[in-house]
């Protein structure tokens, strides 16, 4: 099981222009990364939008935010062009990184968790099955 001081395991999956991404792309920022079964459940939706209200104060902050479902590349896209949603939302279907992430259960799928990673990589705080997704972000923004 990841704990805080651990260094984030590295990824590489599609966004939604099915473009590879890798959480070493983002070495030097602070970043958001957060799990979630599916974009179109009502609680991810009311969390992504938080995320994406509160994005120009984690970018004022060099904080990168990515978010992680279950859901594919074009499903990505049409969910992010519909609420313009200014950071990264990736594709894991096979949910082989949340399994690497402890998020992932056969029973649930992909289970509402974020990892807060420093500039160096290592994770600073977890946050295992969020409850408040409406003010998750703007909770976050204390960290750092």
């Amino acid at each position: 099981m990841l704990k805080v001081e651990d260094l984030a395991p590295e990824f590489r999956l599609l966004n939604k222009d099915e473009k590879e991404v890798k959480l070493s792309d983002f070495k030097g920022r602070s970043v958001v990364l957060f799990f979630l079964h599916s974009v179109f459940y009502p609680r991810s939706i009311t969390e992504i939008l938080s995320f994406k209200e509160k994005f120009e104060d984690f970018k004022k902050k060099n904080v990168e935010i990515i978010g992680i479902s279950a859901d594919t590349p074009p499903e990505l896209k049409k969910f992010s062009e519909e609420h313009k949603i200014p950071f990264e939302l990736l594709s894991d279907i096979s949910e082989e990184v949340g399994n690497i992430y402890w998020v992932y259960s056969p029973k649930f799928g992909l289970k509402r968790s974020t990892f807060l990673i420093d500039e160096q990589g290592y994770i600073t705080k977890i946050f295992w099955l969020v409850i408040s997704p409406k003010n998750h972000a703007k909770d976050l923004l204390t960290y750092f």
